[in-house]
């Protein structure tokens, strides 16, 4: 008896874990199930559209979805459902409810109306008010007001962090896509003044780094926004997992070689440089850390792939093609550890060489097709073979075989009627298919 364990501590202590991990409390069944429920509870509804791309959807699972504000609000007021808006039921769903953008949030009230409609990531303060105005729209915030104050001169960072928040979610709740580009521009202007305004030890707390994230990837390179994560890097790490810095700084840089490389612009290689050399810290941190990126990027960044990729851009973008080619080449030759990304790689080569077909020789094609159909062959959904067999397509009719290439056009259209995706995809990969069946024609 002496040596009996009390495993009551231990249970205790599992049981607390998982409950402070569970976070929100998902619906599991369908939609339908989803408001019986709602209505037997007399519940409102929260709905959660997301895609398995989507990576502010992921984000939310991981760090808002859990905290424990937001899940015993939500827990306590809704009946919540997650749908994936490009599988099963949720196909029909995005198209009922208008979904084109991910994530994508809606509040239905207790007579199942829809009372909310927002598009985009939200931090945990932010879908706590999201839901707050949908149960209470007494509790809304004046927009108007708090914009006459900003243009008045108030300059309170407390202030101004919340004026950007409450013009992220007006923003949010916008369909048309021009109006949607118009907020989202004025945003970051006015998210870009406000961190500028200030110096960079007054922009270590983490509303402030939420700002500069927000608008980091659509600051030039080099910039006087970007070298704040670089310049205050271990500062920054401090204040939030050091692994969003990292993403942040990668992802900018990683955009920004890609550009200026297509661009046929040499500035690419001081990036290069930068991330692969003289800062790897980032991505090294990236590659360790990141399960949720694609086997794909972790790939190109960490084997090679990504500065030979940018050198076969910008060679191309030079006129110098038979160095690009080589490039290329070299490109077809590395292997990826998964069917899909061994396809994204090809569609990715195949992709940017079409670009460039009125002015190098069908030898580089004739190499590349037997690629393309090995790729194309592989047993995976339509929604990620489109962009492959697109290409397969498209390389047949430059070397000439154009019977083949019209009878893969036309196959894939038929296949196109049964496509489980959004709808703007499904009516892109259509009109690029009828626009290459009238250039064979001519």
């Amino acid at each position: 008896m002496k040596n009996k364990i009390n495993l009551l501590p231990i249970l205790l202590l599992l049981l607390g874990f998982k409950a402070k991990a569970e976070g929100i409390v998902f619906f599991s069944g369908t939609y339908e199930e989803a408001i019986s429920r709602a209505k037997t509870e007399n519940k409102s509804l929260f709905v959660e559209f997301y895609t398995d791309w989507c990576g502010p959807c992921k984000k939310m699972d991981k760090y808002v979805f859990t905290d424990d504000k937001v899940a015993s609000f939500y827990n306590k007021n809704f009946i919540n459902l997650k749908v994936n808006a490009e599988k099963g039921e949720g196909i029909t769903l995005a198209k009922e409810f208008q979904v084109k953008s991910f994530p994508t949030q809606l509040i239905l009230d207790r007579q199942l109306n829809l009372v909310r409609k927002s598009v985009g990531y939200k931090d945990s303060e932010m879908l706590i008010q999201f839901g707050r105005e949908a149960l209470d729209p007494s509790t809304s915030i004046d927009i108007e007001v708090i914009q006459k104050e900003y243009e008045a001169g108030n300059r309170d960072p407390d202030f101004v962090r919340f004026y950007i928040e409450q013009k992220q979610l007006e923003a949010g709740s916008i369909t048309d896509t021009q109006e949607y580009s118009k907020a989202r521009g004025q945003i970051r202007q006015i998210s870009r003044d406000y961190i500028l305004s200030k110096d960079a030890s007054q922009l270590l707390n983490v509303g402030d780094v939420a700002i500069i994230k927000s608008i980091y990837s659509y600051t030039e390179w080099g910039d006087e926004i970007f070298r704040l994560f670089v310049d205050h890097y271990d500062e920054f790490a401090k204040v939030v997992p050091e692994l969003e810095i990292a993403n942040a700084v990668v992802n900018s840089s990683v955009n920004a070689a890609y550009t200026l490389s297509s661009q046929g612009k040499k500035d690419y290689k001081e990036i290069i440089d930068f991330i692969f050399k003289s800062f790897k810290r980032p991505v090294e941190l990236v590659i360790k850390e990141r399960p949720d990126y694609s086997l794909w990027t972790i790939f190109a960044l960490d084997t090679g792939f990504f500065p030979d990729y940018c050198d076969f851009l910008f060679n191309l973008a030079q006129g110098k093609y038979k160095k690009g080619l080589a490039i290329g080449e070299r490109l077809l030759k590395y292997r990826m550890t998964s069917l899909e990304d061994e396809m994204k790689k090809i569609s990715l080569i195949a992709g940017t060489i079409s670009r460039y077909k009125d002015f190098i020789g069908k030898e580089f094609f004739l190499k590349l097709l037997p690629e393309l159909e090995k790729a194309a062959s592989y047993n995976l959904p339509l929604k990620h073979m489109c962009a492959t067999r697109l290409q397969l397509a498209e390389v047949n009719s430059v070397v000439g075989r154009h019977e083949v290439a019209i009878a893969l056009f036309n196959r894939l259209k038929e296949d196109l009627e049964e496509y489980e995706g959004t709808d703007f995809k499904k009516k892109t990969f259509l009109q690029i298919v009828d626009r290459k069946l009238k250039e064979i024609e001519k």
